[in-house]
């Protein structure tokens, strides 16, 4: 009899990922199912998660963003704030969780993700697909998914709020999806190995999805990110002669034939409402991101929160402002000394010049924190948070593989 070994270790990591990338928020309250997973290993694991390097300092910012959300509740009580800011304040600890789980599931096991990111991929196009046939439908699936979803009453009744609808996938901001696709794409093409067909494939899939998005800077976000991987790619002779060879030079001729043989249908898709009302919502983007973090700077100076912030709802001269920048926002929040500490914990990869080109899916995440926000969704900063993990994993393997070849 064949006795199968279980690994319990890699079923939850499975189910973990699973539930992050594929599984509907659980109901009525509007989280992950893998939260009870991740608080039940921080309990099991506290003692290896405070001999972390990292632990004192994310023990600092957690200890910020707490004293903030103490202020605020107080400060903005006539807003009654407390239950989102205390909310908020739970599931950034919580992520930090998952920040530590993946730290310490990656230094003993390997992730072949390279299949769940492209399912993953394929899962966003089939409800973009889903959401350009039949929006009601959508909207029911978006209920389904994330009951939280403010938009997907409309989406249900087909009745849009201003302009035309939006693809947001299972979240609620339509420009979150479309940073996404593309640094997960980014990902894929740089560390897994993958033909010029599968390449050719998801840069369309992403196209498609930028376009359902219409997201302006998804857009600016692709073109930088695409640029880089090219520059990349025929910056080392290596790579060049990988990609120049019989089997991709024949898949991209065949592929130049369909181009040549579908140009009626690509010249319709290009004509369509899809294609138009993103062309025309990116020429009319009125109200500036600039402008908007104007208002909120002059507002109330930032150097009043260089210690300490006032929690996740913001409020600048007693009217609610939403920041659209994830460094306005923590700043605002949570203060600057533990904003510094999370840039620290989540942006940075490697000061090494080796390991420079890994900063190139991390692009897609600053860009939408930046412009965005991005925390606020919280699958989002999850899969954000996983990257950045798989990102550094591969800069300490690059920096331990050209030490030995110096040692040589």
């Amino acid at each position: 009899m064949v006795k199968v070994k279980f690994n319990k270790e890699k079923l939850m990591f499975s189910l973990v990922i699973i539930d992050v990338l594929f599984f509907p928020y659980l109901r009525p309250v509007v989280i992950p199912f893998s939260y009870f997973l991740i608080l039940y290993w921080c309990f099991k694991n506290f003692k290896n998660i405070q001999r972390d390097k990292d632990f004192k300092l994310i023990f600092i910012c957690m200890l910020m963003m707490f004293f903030s959300t103490v202020i605020g509740i107080f400060i903005n009580s006539q807003f009654g704030v407390f239950g989102d800011d205390l909310k908020r304040l739970i599931q950034y600890y919580f992520i930090f969780g998952y920040y530590f789980y993946f730290k310490w599931y990656f230094n003993k096991n390997n992730f072949k993700y390279k299949k769940y990111f492209i399912y993953f991929v394929l899962f966003v196009l089939l409800l973009a697909l889903l959401f350009n046939s039949n929006v009601s439908l959508f909207g029911r699936v978006v209920t389904f998914w994330n009951s939280g979803n403010a938009y997907a009453n409309s989406f249900i009744q087909n009745s849009v709020f201003s302009g035309v609808f939006r693809y947001s996938f299972i979240w609620t901001d339509p420009n979150n999806i479309a940073y996404v696709v593309t640094g997960i794409i980014a990902v894929i093409f740089l560390l897994t190995n993958i033909g010029i067909g599968e390449k050719i494939i998801l840069i369309i899939i992403n196209i498609y999805i930028l376009f359902s998005c219409m997201s302006s800077g998804g857009w600016i976000n692709f073109f930088i990110t695409y640029s880089l991987l090219l520059i990349y790619k025929l910056s080392s002779k290596k790579n060049i002669k990988k990609t120049i060879n019989i089997k991709n030079i024949f898949i991209l001729c065949m592929v130049l034939i369909i181009i040549l043989f579908s140009l009626k249908y690509i010249k319709d898709f290009f004509n369509s409402n899809l294609v138009l009302n993103a062309s025309e919502r990116f020429k009319d983007n009125d109200n500036t991101r600039t402008e908007i973090w104007m208002k909120i700077l002059s507002g109330e100076s930032i150097f009043k929160h260089l210690i300490l912030g006032k929690g996740s709802e913001i409020y600048i001269n007693g009217v609610s402002r939403a920041t659209h920048s994830g460094h306005l926002y923590w700043i605002y929040a949570y203060g600057f000394i533990s904003y510094a500490i999370f840039m620290r914990m989540f942006f940075y990869i490697s000061k090494k010049l080796k390991s420079l080109y890994l900063y190139i899916p991390m692009i897609s995440f600053f860009l939408c924190f930046t412009m965005n926000t991005m925390i606020g969704e919280q699958k989002l900063f999850i899969i954000f948070v996983l990257i950045g993990i798989i990102l550094k994993k591969e800069a300490i393997t690059n920096e331990k593989s050209f030490s030995n070849r110096s040692n040589l």
